[in-house]
């Protein structure tokens, strides 16, 4: 299923995953650490941050928009490390997908213009 995470880059960080047994990189992407700042039911405000990973290939762009909104159509995969033997997860960009930069939250309601009525 694909979801649509909205929320502030706050770091971006290129990694790998090496073969224990032959040092060998496996993998390298870019894990990018993304906040998100809601209200509750109650009225009160809730943080929360997910991680994605991306591909490599988007780290400078990436990298030059910390601290900006980001938009991103993704899925959350899982599978057996096949060193471990555990279920590792992820969440991961969708294959064909590309996310947006807003300089503002995308989401932030618009303030309504009030008039000032001036006293006669």
């Amino acid at each position: 299923m694909q979801y649509q995470l909205i929320g502030q880059i706050f770091e971006v960080i290129p990694k790998e995953f090496k073969d224990k047994k032959t040092g060998e990189v496996t993998k390298s992407f870019v894990e990018v650490t993304v906040e998100q700042v809601s209200i509750d039911a109650n009225g009160f405000r809730v943080k929360d941050v997910e991680k994605i990973n991306f591909d490599q290939s988007y780290y400078q762009d990436l990298k030059s928009n910390i601290d900006k909104y980001i938009v991103v159509p993704f899925e959350h995969r899982s599978w057996r490390d096949a060193n471990t033997k555990q279920m590792q997860s992820a969440m991961m960009m969708s294959e064909g997908a590309t996310y947006t930069i807003h300089d503002k939250n995308p989401l932030k309601p618009i303030e309504p213009k009030t008039e000032v009525k001036k006293a006669s």
